[in-house]
């Protein structure tokens, strides 16, 4: 599918990684991998691509090879979050703890806007492990940023019960999360989420989210030649990265 769109204009890297973008936002790992493989066929530097595969291996469950990838890209785009996020998680497979938080404090710490989907990330990480204490501490930071999240929401009451479960076992938390406050230089998350008034209608307004959603909705039903069209203009208009929730 991805060699379809690359012919759009054959031999631009940017294209080429355009597409496998797409196909990582479709889970299809496998031919996302093989997309940013071409792309970087073009051209090696490619920094999201290369990127974007490290992504790709780390789904694919090829956790050494994901951590090479994601550590030249943080090379060649250092803070950038979502690196930072998928090399914490790549570490953990991988019984790096320790530095799989380094990398999530490092996000909190850079870029803060970002914070929640480190804490969320600890989230899975302590769960995986079955630190309970650890993850009921960064779901109640997490709920701070996000407290109308539904979802960490009926999952709490559980969270909870198994953190009275370990504690009565004797159990000692040795990660507990460090709210953004003791992080040095993070900004710590609103208390309240302001209520701002809709602003007045425009005459045909494009967003950022617009464009994404035009990009995701184009692949979803096959049009790459959209997908590759809109995810230009979101990448030129917007300069935001991939999600890392993918």
């Amino acid at each position: 599918a991805y060699r379809a769109a690359w012919k759009l204009r054959p031999g631009d890297a940017q294209d080429a990684y355009l597409v496998a973008w797409s196909l990582e936002d479709m889970k299809r790992w496998q031919e996302a991998f093989d997309g940013y493989n071409a792309a970087l066929a073009l051209d090696s530097a490619h920094a999201k691509s290369i990127r974007g595969k490290g992504v790709t291996l780390y789904h694919l469950k090829r956790y050494a090879e994901a951590l090479q990838q994601l550590n030249e890209a943080l090379r060649r785009m250092p803070d950038d979050s979502f690196v930072l996020l998928h090399r914490a998680l790549v570490l953990e497979k991988l019984d790096r703890l320790d530095e799989a938080m380094a990398d999530l404090y490092r996000v909190i710490r850079t870029k803060p806007d970002q914070a929640s989907r480190a804490y969320f990330a600890m989230m899975g990480i302590f769960e995986w492990r079955k630190m309970s204490a650890e993850t009921l501490a960064a779901t109640q930071i997490f709920l701070r940023y996000e407290p109308g999240n539904q979802s960490v929401l009926r999952d709490l009451p559980r969270k909870e019960r198994n953190a009275q479960v370990q504690a009565a076992q004797g159990r000692v938390p040795t990660h507990m999360p460090l709210p953004p406050g003791q992080v040095a230089r993070a900004a710590a998350p609103p208390a309240v989420v302001p209520v701002v008034a809709a602003p007045a209608p425009s005459a045909a307004k494009v967003t950022a989210g617009d464009t994404l959603q035009q990009k995701q909705a184009a692949c979803q039903r096959g049009d790459f030649a959209a997908c590759v069209r809109t995810g230009n203009a979101y990448e030129d208009g917007a300069g935001v990265q991939a999600n890392p929730a993918t």
